[in-house]
């Protein structure tokens, strides 16, 4: 009886933590670096950073947390940017997130204006497509992972554990520990 109430509470214990810790959002950070832009840009190069917060490293972003991402001079704050995750009807395409400026909707560009969108598969992590406009010139820049020219190093990081993560699970063992120690006291008389 004793060894069926430890599975039990251990059992009980374990599925908490699951649920707690899948309500929760992870951070994570996209780094990328792209070039190759066509027609011949003002910009050879962009690179940057987005941090942003999901339940798990291939769901869809709950928000966006920080950015580090300046073009053809213009720095971009959190406030100028969205996100958009497409989830086809059609099995046979793949789900993509897109991360851009809200200036003319997340997935569009007009000249003439400092805006950008970045696409990435959401189910591989694999970079699609980078795209930009800048104030200075009439036109939009673009490279995606089918040009030729184009070279890209894009990663999202998994998240690492948190303090406060690391405190929780030792809570929870020291927990199951004393819950233990416990029942075996129970069962001893002691």
């Amino acid at each position: 009886m004793v060894k069926f109430n430890l599975l039990k509470h251990v059992l009980l214990a374990g599925m908490c933590l699951g649920a707690f810790g899948s309500a929760l959002a992870s951070p994570f950070v996209t780094t990328f670096s792209i070039s190759g832009f066509s027609p011949v840009s003002p910009v050879q190069s962009v690179t940057g950073s987005i941090s942003f917060e999901a339940s798990s490293l291939y769901a869809p972003i709950d928000h966006l947390s920080a950015i580090d991402l300046t073009i053809n001079g213009h720095s971009y704050t959190l406030q100028e940017v969205g996100f958009i995750t497409d989830t086809p009807a059609d099995v046979a395409q793949w789900p993509t997130t897109i991360v851009g400026g809200k200036l003319n909707g997340v997935d569009a560009l007009n000249h003439y204006t400092d805006d950008f969108w970045l696409r990435w598969r959401t189910d591989t992590h694999e970079w699609v497509d980078f795209y930009y406009s800048s104030t200075t010139e009439y036109y939009v820049w673009g490279t995606s992972q089918w040009d030729s020219s184009a070279t890209a190093q894009f990663k999202i990081a998994a998240p690492v554990p948190e303090p406060m993560e690391w405190a929780l699970l030792l809570a929870g063992l020291s927990l199951l520990g004393g819950l233990g120690a416990r029942q075996k006291s129970r069962k001893t008389g002691g």
